[in-house]
Protein backbone atom coordinates (compact mmCIF):
# COMPACT_ATOMS: atom_id res chain seq x y z
CA UNK A 1 0.00 0.00 0.00
CA UNK A 2 1.17 3.23 -0.73
CA UNK A 3 0.87 6.27 1.88
CA UNK A 4 -1.58 8.90 -0.04
CA UNK A 5 -0.78 12.12 1.85
CA UNK A 6 -4.18 14.42 3.36
CA UNK A 7 -4.74 18.21 3.01
CA UNK A 8 -6.31 19.58 6.35
CA UNK A 9 -9.48 19.83 4.66
CA UNK A 10 -9.69 16.59 3.75
CA UNK A 11 -9.39 14.95 7.10
CA UNK A 12 -12.34 14.45 8.64
CA UNK A 13 -13.10 14.66 13.10
CA UNK A 14 -14.92 11.92 14.94
CA UNK A 15 -15.89 12.63 18.23
CA UNK A 16 -14.97 9.53 20.31
CA UNK A 17 -16.47 10.23 24.43
CA UNK A 18 -16.95 8.89 27.21
CA UNK A 19 -20.44 9.74 28.55
CA UNK A 20 -21.57 8.47 32.32
CA UNK A 21 -23.74 10.16 35.12
CA UNK A 22 -26.28 8.67 36.94
CA UNK A 23 -28.65 5.74 36.62
CA UNK A 24 -31.68 6.83 35.10
CA UNK A 25 -30.53 10.27 34.00
CA UNK A 26 -30.73 10.37 30.90
CA UNK A 27 -27.26 9.22 29.46
CA UNK A 28 -29.52 6.79 26.67
CA UNK A 29 -32.18 9.09 25.39
CA UNK A 30 -29.59 11.88 25.01
CA UNK A 31 -27.42 10.10 23.23
CA UNK A 32 -30.06 8.72 20.97
CA UNK A 33 -31.72 12.49 20.48
CA UNK A 34 -28.36 14.11 19.54
CA UNK A 35 -25.49 11.49 18.11
CA UNK A 36 -25.21 11.63 14.14
CA UNK A 37 -27.43 9.42 12.60
CA UNK A 38 -27.77 6.40 11.67
CA UNK A 39 -26.59 4.90 14.53
CA UNK A 40 -26.00 1.42 15.75
CA UNK A 41 -26.55 0.84 19.78
CA UNK A 42 -24.65 -2.34 21.05
CA UNK A 43 -26.93 -2.76 24.42
CA UNK A 44 -25.40 -5.41 26.77
CA UNK A 45 -28.26 -4.49 29.20
CA UNK A 46 -31.53 -3.76 27.71
CA UNK A 47 -30.79 0.14 27.80
CA UNK A 48 -32.25 0.14 24.29
CA UNK A 49 -35.87 -0.34 26.07
CA UNK A 50 -35.94 3.51 26.33
CA UNK A 51 -35.38 3.88 22.59
CA UNK A 52 -37.61 1.58 21.05
CA UNK A 53 -40.40 3.41 23.86
CA UNK A 54 -39.76 6.41 22.25
CA UNK A 55 -39.56 5.59 18.49
CA UNK A 56 -43.23 4.57 19.35
CA UNK A 57 -44.40 7.93 20.79
CA UNK A 58 -41.90 11.03 20.59
CA UNK A 59 -39.49 10.25 18.39
CA UNK A 60 -41.63 7.77 15.72
CA UNK A 61 -38.01 8.98 13.58
CA UNK A 62 -35.36 6.56 15.18
CA UNK A 63 -37.29 3.86 13.75
CA UNK A 64 -35.50 4.19 10.60
CA UNK A 65 -32.50 6.14 12.45
CA UNK A 66 -31.26 3.89 15.21
CA UNK A 67 -30.68 0.06 15.03
CA UNK A 68 -29.91 -2.27 17.91
CA UNK A 69 -27.86 -5.43 18.46
CA UNK A 70 -28.87 -6.80 21.84
CA UNK A 71 -26.69 -8.95 23.43
CA UNK A 72 -27.28 -11.80 25.73
CA UNK A 73 -26.05 -15.25 26.44
CA UNK A 74 -26.23 -16.42 22.32
CA UNK A 75 -23.44 -13.85 22.03
CA UNK A 76 -19.56 -14.26 21.91
CA UNK A 77 -17.35 -11.18 22.68
CA UNK A 78 -15.76 -11.86 19.50
CA UNK A 79 -18.76 -11.36 17.86
CA UNK A 80 -18.81 -8.05 19.36
CA UNK A 81 -15.25 -7.60 18.45
CA UNK A 82 -15.64 -8.35 14.76
CA UNK A 83 -18.29 -6.24 14.31
CA UNK A 84 -16.99 -3.16 15.80
CA UNK A 85 -13.60 -4.11 13.67
CA UNK A 86 -16.10 -3.43 10.66
CA UNK A 87 -18.37 -0.93 11.70
CA UNK A 88 -16.60 2.10 9.55
CA UNK A 89 -17.39 -0.14 6.36
CA UNK A 90 -21.61 -0.17 7.46
CA UNK A 91 -23.69 3.02 6.96
CA UNK A 92 -23.57 3.88 10.77
CA UNK A 93 -22.31 7.24 11.38
CA UNK A 94 -22.47 6.55 14.97
CA UNK A 95 -21.56 3.45 16.95
CA UNK A 96 -22.90 3.64 20.68
CA UNK A 97 -21.50 0.82 23.68
CA UNK A 98 -24.19 1.02 26.21
CA UNK A 99 -22.57 0.44 29.01
CA UNK A 100 -18.83 -0.33 29.78
CA UNK A 101 -19.46 -1.96 33.05
CA UNK A 102 -21.69 -4.39 31.74
CA UNK A 103 -19.85 -4.94 28.84
CA UNK A 104 -16.84 -6.24 30.62
CA UNK A 105 -19.44 -8.30 32.84
CA UNK A 106 -20.33 -9.96 29.90
CA UNK A 107 -17.26 -11.13 28.36
CA UNK A 108 -16.27 -12.26 32.46
CA UNK A 109 -19.34 -14.17 32.57
CA UNK A 110 -19.04 -15.74 28.90
CA UNK A 111 -14.80 -17.31 29.48
CA UNK A 112 -16.11 -18.55 32.69
CA UNK A 113 -18.91 -20.54 31.60
CA UNK A 114 -17.69 -22.17 28.72
CA UNK A 115 -14.85 -23.75 30.16
CA UNK A 116 -12.24 -21.76 28.91
CA UNK A 117 -9.43 -22.67 31.74
CA UNK A 118 -10.93 -25.81 32.74
CA UNK A 119 -9.01 -28.04 34.37
CA UNK A 120 -7.09 -25.36 36.48
CA UNK A 121 -6.83 -25.17 39.53
CA UNK A 122 -6.63 -23.41 42.95
CA UNK A 123 -8.51 -20.37 41.56
CA UNK A 124 -6.08 -19.61 38.74
CA UNK A 125 -9.18 -20.26 36.12
CA UNK A 126 -11.29 -17.19 37.71
CA UNK A 127 -8.34 -15.35 37.48
CA UNK A 128 -7.10 -15.94 34.24
CA UNK A 129 -10.75 -15.50 32.33
CA UNK A 130 -11.11 -12.34 34.57
CA UNK A 131 -8.03 -11.12 32.78
CA UNK A 132 -8.55 -12.47 29.40
CA UNK A 133 -12.37 -10.77 29.50
CA UNK A 134 -9.93 -7.20 30.34
CA UNK A 135 -7.82 -7.95 27.21
CA UNK A 136 -10.35 -8.27 24.79
CA UNK A 137 -12.09 -5.37 25.46
CA UNK A 138 -9.05 -3.52 25.11
CA UNK A 139 -8.54 -4.55 21.87
CA UNK A 140 -11.83 -3.88 20.65
CA UNK A 141 -10.87 -0.23 22.35
CA UNK A 142 -7.96 -0.31 20.36
CA UNK A 143 -9.52 -1.39 17.38
CA UNK A 144 -11.96 1.32 17.39
CA UNK A 145 -9.55 3.90 17.50
CA UNK A 146 -8.45 4.45 14.15
CA UNK A 147 -12.03 4.10 13.02
CA UNK A 148 -13.63 6.52 10.74
CA UNK A 149 -16.96 6.79 12.99
CA UNK A 150 -18.19 8.77 15.89
CA UNK A 151 -17.87 6.61 18.75
CA UNK A 152 -20.51 7.04 22.40
CA UNK A 153 -19.46 4.95 25.31
CA UNK A 154 -21.72 5.04 27.85
CA UNK A 155 -20.75 4.28 31.43
CA UNK A 156 -22.14 3.99 35.00
CA UNK A 157 -21.05 6.80 38.06
CA UNK A 158 -18.55 6.15 40.67
CA UNK A 159 -18.60 8.50 44.16
CA UNK A 160 -15.21 8.63 45.75
CA UNK A 161 -16.30 9.22 49.62
CA UNK A 162 -13.74 10.58 52.58
CA UNK A 163 -14.51 9.36 56.06
CA UNK A 164 -16.56 7.36 57.53
CA UNK A 165 -19.25 7.24 60.09
CA UNK A 166 -21.28 10.39 60.29
CA UNK A 167 -18.39 12.55 59.13
CA UNK A 168 -18.34 10.95 55.86
CA UNK A 169 -18.60 12.47 52.45
CA UNK A 170 -18.84 12.29 48.75
CA UNK A 171 -15.74 14.34 47.44
CA UNK A 172 -14.96 13.75 44.05
CA UNK A 173 -17.69 11.43 41.10
CA UNK A 174 -16.32 9.81 37.99
CA UNK A 175 -17.16 7.14 35.59
CA UNK A 176 -16.90 3.30 36.96
CA UNK A 177 -13.74 2.57 34.60
CA UNK A 178 -11.72 -0.44 36.08
CA UNK A 179 -8.07 -0.16 36.25
CA UNK A 180 -7.56 -2.67 33.94
CA UNK A 181 -9.52 -0.59 31.35
CA UNK A 182 -8.46 2.94 32.14
CA UNK A 183 -6.02 3.23 29.72
CA UNK A 184 -7.36 1.48 26.94
CA UNK A 185 -10.63 4.37 27.12
CA UNK A 186 -8.39 7.20 27.95
CA UNK A 187 -6.11 6.12 24.73
CA UNK A 188 -10.17 6.08 22.82
CA UNK A 189 -11.56 8.88 23.81
CA UNK A 190 -11.07 12.41 23.12
CA UNK A 191 -13.25 13.78 25.77
CA UNK A 192 -15.33 12.46 29.35
CA UNK A 193 -18.69 14.10 30.02
CA UNK A 194 -20.82 13.94 32.78
CA UNK A 195 -24.65 14.07 32.13
CA UNK A 196 -26.68 15.42 35.38
CA UNK A 197 -30.07 16.79 35.56
CA UNK A 198 -30.14 20.26 37.50
CA UNK A 199 -33.14 21.25 39.08
CA UNK A 200 -33.26 25.14 40.04
CA UNK A 201 -35.97 27.20 42.21
CA UNK A 202 -37.07 31.07 40.30
CA UNK A 203 -40.03 33.72 41.66
CA UNK A 204 -42.56 33.76 38.00
CA UNK A 205 -45.04 36.49 38.84
CA UNK A 206 -44.96 36.28 42.72
CA UNK A 207 -44.44 32.52 42.22
CA UNK A 208 -42.47 29.78 43.01
CA UNK A 209 -41.41 27.92 39.87
CA UNK A 210 -38.94 24.92 39.34
CA UNK A 211 -37.56 24.12 36.38
CA UNK A 212 -35.07 20.86 35.58
CA UNK A 213 -32.31 21.09 33.14
CA UNK A 214 -30.14 18.89 31.74
CA UNK A 215 -26.28 20.20 32.17
CA UNK A 216 -22.94 18.00 31.30
CA UNK A 217 -19.80 18.88 32.98
CA UNK A 218 -17.22 17.84 30.20
CA UNK A 219 -13.67 16.98 30.59
CA UNK A 220 -10.79 16.47 28.26
CA UNK A 221 -8.94 13.46 27.16
CA UNK A 222 -7.16 12.07 30.08
CA UNK A 223 -9.11 14.20 33.00
CA UNK A 224 -11.59 11.52 34.09
CA UNK A 225 -12.90 13.30 37.39
CA UNK A 226 -15.97 16.25 37.48
CA UNK A 227 -15.17 18.04 40.77
CA UNK A 228 -17.29 20.88 40.29
CA UNK A 229 -20.53 19.47 41.94
CA UNK A 230 -18.59 19.80 45.00
CA UNK A 231 -17.85 23.22 44.85
CA UNK A 232 -14.52 23.03 42.33
CA UNK A 233 -14.49 24.81 39.14
CA UNK A 234 -15.36 23.53 36.14
CA UNK A 235 -16.89 24.65 33.06
CA UNK A 236 -20.92 23.68 32.83
CA UNK A 237 -22.90 23.30 29.86
CA UNK A 238 -26.65 23.50 30.09
CA UNK A 239 -29.14 22.26 27.94
CA UNK A 240 -26.42 20.52 25.51
CA UNK A 241 -26.62 19.13 22.11
CA UNK A 242 -24.03 17.50 19.90
CA UNK A 243 -23.53 20.47 18.11
CA UNK A 244 -22.70 23.07 21.04
CA UNK A 245 -20.22 20.05 22.62
CA UNK A 246 -18.80 19.26 19.27
CA UNK A 247 -19.85 21.13 16.43
CA UNK A 248 -15.96 23.30 17.13
CA UNK A 249 -14.40 19.72 15.54
CA UNK A 250 -12.27 19.74 18.62
CA UNK A 251 -12.58 19.81 22.36
CA UNK A 252 -11.11 22.96 23.10
CA UNK A 253 -9.53 24.41 26.38
CA UNK A 254 -12.82 26.75 26.33
CA UNK A 255 -13.98 23.28 27.96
Amino acid sequence: MILKPLTLDQIVWYVKVLLYGPEGEGKTFWTADNCPKPAVWIDFERSSDTIKKASETIRPSWKDEIEVIPIGTGNTPDEVRDFCRNVEKTKFKTLVLDTLSTSQTFQLDHWMTTGRTKGDKGGMAEWKDYRWSTTLFSRILMDLQQANINIVIIGHEKIYWEGEGESRKKTEVGPAVTPALHDAVKQLVSGVIRLQNKTTTKLVAGKSVTETKATMLVRRKGLYVAKNRYGLMQQEVESPTWENLFGIGELTDAY
